[in-house]
């Protein structure tokens, strides 16, 4: 599952997400599009659902993404949501 790890072509820290793994998870959440929550590291599918629904996201709250085929942006780092794309 995701990881948080340095993201060169972001120069920071951020998850770590490949494109199989957004499949997956967008489909065990029942999301349209692949891009639209990233899953969070150490954090269960149920738990992540859980956090959408609790959650106001704001942009300072945000956490960079990118997937293994270049895929990038911005995402709520209490539940995901994507907040910004790159």
């Amino acid at each position: 599952m995701s990881i948080i790890s340095y993201r060169p072509r972001g120069g920071q820290n951020g998850i770590e997400v490949t494109t199989k793994e957004l499949e997956i998870f967008s489909g065990k959440i029942g999301s349209q599009y692949l891009d639209e929550v990233i899953p969070l590291p150490a954090t269960t599918i149920e738990e992540q659902k859980k956090k959408l629904k609790d959650c106001s996201c704001t942009i300072e709250n945000s956490l960079y993404w990118k997937t293994d085929n270049g895929s990038h942006g911005w995402c709520c780092e209490k539940c995901g949501a994507v907040t910004q794309w790159g």
